[in-house]
């Protein structure tokens, strides 16, 4: 369980589904079934706005390249929920608004080249994150 989650790289917004985590993480298994790793490379730095329990805030990020595997693994995530009745909290992130990207955490960050093997997706459960209460992982995925 995590006050802030160490540095990822968020692969579908934040989002609502009735099904419990094991269902949900026995479906994603299914649907990621024979994908490899994804090589996850660091751009340079963008800040975007976000929520956060004092309102509105800014919050910096290294880009993350969105190769052609990156997007396929996206999307066969969003099929998956999508057929379990996902709702999105931020549907313009999913699909064609998809922007991978690091957030900084805690004076933690990417240099712009960096590479990480990424061999896991995580399920992260938290009610109403962005206004700061926790998150805990429910399963890890492996690649």
């Amino acid at each position: 369980q995590y006050d802030s989650l160490p540095l990822h790289c968020t692969l579908v917004h934040w989002f609502w589904l009735h099904d419990t985590p094991e269902v949900v993480t026995r479906q994603l298994q299914e649907s990621l079934d024979g994908i490899e790793p994804i090589h996850l490379e660091a751009q340079g730095q963008r800040v975007f706005t976000g929520k956060a329990k004092q309102g509105i805030v800014s919050v910096t990020v290294n880009d993350i390249t969105l190769t052609q595997k990156l997007r396929q693994v996206h999307e066969r995530v969003c099929d998956t929920l999508e057929v379990m009745g996902v709702r999105y909290s931020e549907p313009s992130y999913v699909r064609s608004g998809f922007h991978p990207h690091v957030t900084h955490q805690k004076g933690s960050r990417l240099q712009v080249g960096e590479s990480h093997l990424s061999k896991r997706i995580y399920l992260v459960e938290a009610e109403a994150p962005e206004y700061g209460n926790d998150r805990t992982v429910r399963a890890a995925i492996d690649l």
